[in-house]
Formats: structure tokens, C-alpha cells, sequence
């Protein structure tokens, strides 16, 4: 079968590496301990370098051969809420600590070119002020840089040089989420019961609306807006494309997990299941979807688990097979910890090309994947 490339590696951050630990937190509930899970970093790509933030903030610079980690108490983050990375491989990144936020912006070195700071525990959400919850910082494609607040009713215009912000007006006023792309605002609107996808142009009022051809389309689940006007929306399901007249793409990818330095994804087609990786000819497997998903791949083989409920992962059976796509065996679910990965599809970013990144974990780090639009 001909190879199907969808997938393209990006980088890796090893657990092993000196001053990064591996992100595994039990998170607690009333029942019980809780469950185990690895959290996914933050991640953000640039020409220069690729920054992750991990779950304890702290920070590591990924440039060729060389990386750079920066610990959490060093930054005086508690929490890291949002990064973007500059054009000079350096990165503006937001975060809090007790009762204020701070801006900063790192150098390639993780030296602290600039820093603000701006309270937190008040009612006014002002991105000018970084008062009141965190706001949401995002970078156009242009490079400029933006903060919304979390409320999305305001914006701000960061300089990169120097820190300082500049209110921006948005028309019209905004309560949820909102996206700014190429000088644009998008949003989910709704009028007679029916959700469209709204683009006004920054500092005007010429809002037009694209309509999904499939109306059974879930505006809701939209992650990004892209280049083209349109938006990306993710699922556990995959990635669906919207685009500017109402039609859509996707690429059903199930789940993803990595072969060293090859990512290997597992595909819901019209054909069946696949399992494709770049450059090596795709595998189809004798399973139904789409309640299955990849756990581990070596070059011997795949390991696949398919859920007796999609709504709980280990309630199933691990299904081994060969590289041919042969079934070896069936097998009682394994730890999903000591295996293969997940893929966070929820923060996937959209690039300038349409393209998206997406950033998963396993036993041994963190790995960022580029997914191409068909």
C-alpha cells in the first residue's frame, strides 16, 4: 500500500535531560487517589527555536543541538498561561505567581529582556494593566502580538521591544472566546438558532459571516482560525478544516504516538484503519473504528487499543500486531504511562500555511508533530 504523508517530525524534548522531569500528576477526586496522567507543555515554534513549557513552569529553549532550560523558581512563574515565540528565537511568555501577573520576554540565553507586571486579584480584566484573570496572548501572523482579556471584551497591542501595551477596539464588544488572525477578529455568532463563523476586520464594523455547507458541523469544537479566513476545529476524532466558502477537509487522525524520531499516526479512512508514518508505506489493520487508538510503535510492530467505551480509556483490549499489520495478539490493557503516548489535540496550532502543530508525551519526553493540510 502507498505511503499516505500526513505527518512530519518537528522536535523532541527528552525526560532525560538535565533540570526537565516528567510530567506524570495523579489529579484527585472524591472517589478515590484519582487518576495518573501525563500532561502535555505548552509549546511554541519559531524559525529559530522551539520553547516548551512543562507543568512546573519550567521553561526549555530547543534550538539544533543545543537546549537551554530555564527553571520556574528562576522565571517567578507559579503558573505559565501563555508563550509566542519572535522571528530573533526568543519568546514573550505570560504567566502569575500568587496575586499578579507578569509579562516577560526571554532571550536565547533565558536571560529576562523585559519584564510587567499587574494585579491579579482584581475585578477589572485590563490587558493594557495585566489586571484581573490572565489574558489569552497570541501572535499574528505578521508577528504582532496581542493580549485579549479573558472575558474577551477587551484587547491590547504588545511591543515586542519594549513590553508596553496599547489598547486595541474591538467591534463589536465580545463575551467568549474570539480568535485574531492577519488583522481580523473571528468569532462563533449565532442568529435564529443557527451558529455561523464571523470575521471583522480591526477597527471596523464589516463583519461578514461563512455558513457551513454541513450543518452538522460543531462550531463549537473550533481551536483556531486560519490564514485562509476559515477555522480548525478538533475532536478527539481528528481535525476538520472550514474553509472560506463554507466547504471542509480533515484528516480523521485518530491518535499519534512515535517510533523514535518518526511519528506514527493511526488514520480512520474510507479504507479501513491505517497506520502511516513519513516516508514508510501505510498499514491497514483489521479493526473496526473509530473507538480504537495507537499505544505504542517499534519497528517490530503496533500496539492498539480498542475501548469498549470511547469515553474511557483501559476499558477495552490492547490489540499487537506485526509491521504488516498481522494480528499477534489480544491482551488485557496495559499502563498507558509505561507505553506509548497522547497527543494533545486540543491546543493545536495553526500555522502560517495552514499547516498545524500538535505536541504529545510519553515514557521517554515530549514531541512536537506537524500535521499537514490536505
Amino acid at each position: 500500500m502507498k505511503s499516505i504523508d500526513v505527518l512530519e517530525w518537528v522536535a523532541f524534548l527528552p525526560w532525560t535531560h538535565p533540570g526537565v522531569k516528567d510530567p506524570v500528576v495523579t489529579i484527585p477526586t472524591l472517589a478515590g487517589p484519582g487518576e495518573t496522567i501525563r500532561i502535555p507543555p505548552v509549546v511554541a515554534t519559531g524559525a529559530e527555536a522551539t520553547w516548551f513549557v512543562l507543568v512546573d513552569g519550567t521553561m526549555v529553549r530547543n534550538y539544533e543541538e543545543k537546549t537551554t532550560v530555564i527553571t520556574a523558581n528562576f522565571l517567578g512563574f507559579e503558573t505559565v498561561v501563555g508563550m509566542v515565540c519572535l522571528p530573533e528565537g526568543e519568546a514573550v511568555v505570560l504567566g502569575g505567581k500568587k496575586d499578579h501577573n507578569r509579562l516577560i520576554r526571554m532571550g536565547s540565553n533565558g536571560n529576562i529582556v523585559w519584564e510587567h507586571l499587574g494585579a491579579a486579584r482584581v475585578p477589572d480584566e485590563n490587558p493594557v494593566e495585566l489586571t484581573g484573570r490572565a489574558p489569552r496572548l497570541v501572535a499574528d501572523d505578521d508577528g504582532t502580538i496581542f493580549l485579549i482579556a479573558a472575558s474577551g471584551e477587551q484587547c491590547a497591542k504588545l511591543d515586542p521591544a519594549t513590553g508596553y501595551r496599547t489598547a486595541v477596539r474591538l467591534i463589536p464588544a465580545l463575551r467568549g472566546p474570539a480568535f485574531l488572525r492577519n488583522n481580523t477578529l473571528y468569532r462563533v455568532m449565532m442568529s435564529a438558532g443557527v451558529r455561523t463563523w464571523a470575521k471583522t476586520p480591526l477597527g471596523t464594523e464589516n463583519t461578514t459571516v461563512t455558513s457551513p455547507k454541513d450543518p452538522t458541523l460543531d462550531l463549537l469544537s473550533i481551536r483556531q482560525a486560519t490564514p485562509d479566513g476559515g477555522a480548525l476545529l478538533g475532536t478527539q476524532q481528528g481535525f476538520t478544516w472550514l474553509l472560506p466558502d463554507g466547504s471542509t477537509t480533515g484528516i480523521p487522525l485518530l491518535s499519534l504516538v512515535r517510533n523514535g524520531n518518526r511519528p506514527v499516526g493511526l488514520l480512520n479512512t474510507q479504507d479501513g484503519l491505517m497506520v502511516v508514518s513519513p516516508g514508510q508505506k501505510a498499514v491497514k489493520l483489521p479493526l473496526d473504528g473509530p473507538d480504537v487508538g495507537l499505544v505504542s510503535a517499534t519497528n517490530s510492530g503496533f500496539v492498539v487499543e480498542q475501548r469498549d467505551d470511547r469515553t474511557d480509556t483501559g476499558s477495552g483490549k490492547w490489540h499487537h500486531f506485526d509491521r504488516q499489520g498481522h494480528k499477534i495478539s489480544i491482551t488485557p490493557p496495559g499502563n498507558w504511562l509505561e507505553q506509548g503516548g497522547r497527543m494533545d489535540f486540543t491546543t493545536a496550532t495553526v500555522e502560517r500555511t495552514g499547516d498545524i502543530l500538535v505536541v504529545g508525551t510519553d515514557a521517554g519526553g515530549a514531541y512536537v508533530v506537524r500535521i499537514k493540510k490536505p
